[in-house]
């Protein structure tokens, strides 16, 4: 989260651009799609195979939701290399269909590797997610009424919360089982309520403390 702002605060839907367009940033970003291919075609050693049901595991399904969000990584990159393609979208989806296939016939790497293989991809991923975020819900600070027209009710309020997700899996959790799965499912979902908890009271107590 220092290296990634630092280089641009976007690629993400957000626009707010700083030095946009630079073909280090698109380099940067495929380095990133680069590592977190490569955690997802390895496993660590002592790791247990994907199950033949890739859906009862979490390192089963990650794979899916990453290539989601490295699809939107990677056609920035792309775009920052002055190339328009969906080349990207192709090579994720088939890296996560092969390394399930796999399963266990993948080669293994130490977790501290596939940690450091991780590591650019969730430097860049915070920095999309955070723009993204920013985007899809209301302004800080802003005052109830604007809230409640902003939000249009509970119905659009769990629309918000829905897409939100969609995004989380992708930018925030399929990286990190992937790279070492938490044994206790239920930490995550904890997590994300954490998460939306600080947004709604994000946007509504500021107006409220004046």
């Amino acid at each position: 989260m220092v290296i990634a702002p630092g280089l641009r605060h976007v690629g993400s839907p957000s626009g707010q651009t700083v030095d946009a367009d630079l073909p280090v940033v698109g380099i940067f970003y495929l380095v990133a799609i680069a590592g977190a291919i490569a955690c997802v075609l390895t496993r660590s050693r002592g790791d247990p195979p994907i199950p033949e049901d890739p859906g009862s595991s979490a390192r089963g399904y990650a794979p899916y939701p990453l290539a989601f969000a490295l699809s939107i990584i990677g056609r920035t990159a792309l775009e920052d290399l002055g190339i328009v393609s969906d080349a990207i979208v192709a090579v994720a989806f088939l890296a996560a269909g092969a390394g399930t296939l796999a399963r266990d016939r993948l080669p293994e790497l130490s977790p501290t590797a596939r940690r450091a293989l991780m590591t650019p991809y969730l430097l860049v991923s915070a920095t999309f997610f955070q723009g993204i975020v920013a985007d899809i819900w209301p302004n800080a600070g802003a005052g109830p009424s604007e809230v409640i027209a902003a939000v249009g009710g509970l119905g659009i309020l769990g629309l918000l919360i829905l897409g939100t997700a969609v995004f989380y899996l992708g930018f925030v959790f399929a990286p990190r089982q992937i790279v070492e799965v938490m044994r206790h499912g239920w930490v995550w979902p904890v997590r994300f309520a954490l998460f939306v908890l600080g947004l709604v009271i994000g946007i509504g107590v500021p107006a409220v403390l004046g």
